[in-house]
C-alpha cells in the first residue's frame, strides 16, 4: 500500500495577499477577502488597469475603515495643503505609506487614467511621496484623495503637511559657492595650459600675469568658498579637539600660501589649480551628501500625528475645523482611534485614552467625566 501526501495550498487574496475568510469575495474567477479588495479591482479592471498585478503578486493594501473628509471642503485647509494654484491647475504632495513596491508606482504614475482631471502623477519611493498635478475646477481635493482611498493608497495628511518650508528648503548658499568654485577653478585652469604644455619664447613673458591672475582668483576661493572649513577647524581647536574639517582646512591653507609664495616671489607657477579643483569638489561632495540625507532621512516630526482639522459641536451640529482655529471652550467631538489636538475636559461620559504618544507607555488609561486630557491622547473603543 503506498503512501500518497497531499500537497496543500493556501488560498489568499489575489489583491492584497491575506488569507481568504470562510465567506470570501468572488468575481472574474478571482477570490479577495473583503468587499473593498474586490472593489478595488474592479476599479482597476474598469481602467484597463490590471498591469497592476503583473509587476508584484498581491501587491495591494486591504482598505481601513471610511475616512471623515468633510475638513477638505474647508478652502482655508485646501490652500494651506496645495502646493500651487493657479487658474484651473493645481498641484499637491501626498504623504502614502502604503507605498512599497514596483506595482504602487506603476499604479500610481497611471492615476489620469482613472480620472482625466488628474494631468500626472509623479512618485518619489524613498520618501512614499506622490505629488498630483489636477484641475480643481473639475475634481475637488476631498474626491481626490477619496479616489486614493478607493484604490488602497490612503494618504497621511497631517499637521506637517501644512509646514512645508524646512522640508523643501535648498541651502542656496552652498550652491553659490559651487558656482563660484567652479568658475574660477575653469579660470585658473585656462591659465594654466601654458604651463601644463610647457612654455615658449613668446608665452612667457605671460608667465607672470597668468600667475598673478590665478592668485587673484585663489583668494575667493580659498576666503569665500573654502571658508566654512576654516570656521569648523578653529571652532573644533577652541574646544580641543580635531574634526575632519581641521586637514582641509590645514591643506586649502598651505596650497594657498604656496602659491602666493610661488607667484610673488617669481620662483614658479604655484598649486593655484590644485587649490580651486580641490574646493570645487569638496563643496559638491557636501551638497551630494546632503541631497542624498534630503532622500533617505525619516524627517516626519510629532506634526505628523496631529491632523489638520478636527470635528467641532456647534449648536448640535458637527463642523470641522482647522486645528490653528480652535479656541478655548470649543467642544471637541473625538472619534475612537483620533488623536486629541489640544488639552481638553472630558464633557460626557468616560473614555480610555492611550497617552502612549506623550507619556511612552502603552496601558491604556480611563478617563471618566470632568478630567483633563492632554494633547497627544488617543481615544480608544471600550475594552
Amino acid at each position: 500500500m503506498e503512501d500518497q501526501s497531499k500537497t496543500t495550498t493556501k488560498a489568499i487574496c489575489y489583491h492584497c495577499g491575506e488569507d481568504l475568510p470562510k465567506v470570501k469575495y468572488q468575481t472574474d474567477h478571482k477570490d479577495f477577502c473583503c468587499a473593498g479588495c474586490m472593489a478595488v479591482f474592479k476599479i482597476l479592471s474598469e481602467n484597463n488597469l490590471c498591469n497592476y498585478y503583473v509587476y508584484n503578486n498581491n501587491p495591494g493594501r486591504q482598505l481601513k475603515n471610511e475616512s471623515h473628509l468633510e475638513y477638505l471642503d474647508d478652502p482655508k485647509i485646501i490652500d494651506q495643503l496645495l502646493d500651487y494654484k493657479h487658474e484651473s491647475s493645481s498641484i499637491i504632495t501626498f504623504y502614502i505609506p502604503a507605498i512599497h513596491c514596483s506595482s504602487c508606482i506603476w499604479l500610481l504614475e497611471h492615476l489620469y487614467k482613472i480620472n482625466p482631471a488628474i494631468f500626472s502623477s509623479r512618485i518619489d519611493f524613498l520618501k512614499k511621496q506622490v505629488t498630483i498635478n489636477f484641475n480643481h475646477e473639475e475634481i475637488s481635493l476631498k474626491y481626490l484623495v477619496e479616489t486614493l482611498n478607493q484604490i488602497g493608497y490612503e494618504p497621511l495628511i497631517s499637521l506637517q503637511d501644512v509646514v512645508k518650508a524646512h522640508s523643501t528648503s535648498v541651502d542656496k548658499v552652498l550652491v553659490l559657492k559651487i558656482a563660484v568654485a567652479g568658475f574660477l577653478m575653469g579660470n585658473v585652469m585656462l591659465f594654466s595650459f601654458p604651463e601644463y604644455f610647457g612654455l615658449s619664447g613668446f608665452e612667457k613673458q605671460f608667465q607672470s600675469l597668468f600667475g598673478w591672475l590665478n592668485l587673484a582668483f585663489s583668494i575667493p576661493a580659498a576666503f569665500y568658498c573654502g571658508r566654512d572649513y576654516f570656521t569648523s577647524a578653529i571652532t573644533s581647536i577652541k574646544h580641543k579637539h580635531i574634526n575632519l574639517d581641521t586637514p582641509l582646512a590645514l591643506i586649502i591653507a598651505i596650497l594657498f600660501l604656496r602659491t602666493a609664495y610661488e607667484v610673488i616671489f617669481a620662483t614658479g607657477p604655484g598649486f593655484a589649480d590644485t587649490l580651486t579643483g580641490l574646493v570645487f569638489l569638496l563643496l559638491m561632495g557636501k551638497w551630494l551628501k546632503q541631497r542624498t540625507y534630503h532622500h533617505i532621512s525619516f524627517d516626519r516630526d510629532y506634526r505628523s500625528y496631529f491632523p489638520i482639522a478636527v470635528t467641532t459641536l456647534q449648536k448640535g451640529k458637527e463642523k470641522p475645523v482647522s486645528i490653528n482655529d480652535i479656541k478655548i471652550g470649543d467642544r471637541l467631538w473625538i472619534r475612537n482611534g483620533e488623536l486629541v489636538p489640544a488639552d481638553a475636559i472630558l464633557m460626557k461620559g468616560d473614555a480610555w485614552v492611550d497617552m502612549s504618544f506623550v507619556t511612552g507607555e502603552s496601558e491604556p488609561i480611563h478617563k471618566v467625566l470632568g478630567e483633563i486630557i492632554y494633547a497627544g491622547g488617543g481615544k480608544l473603543p471600550k475594552p
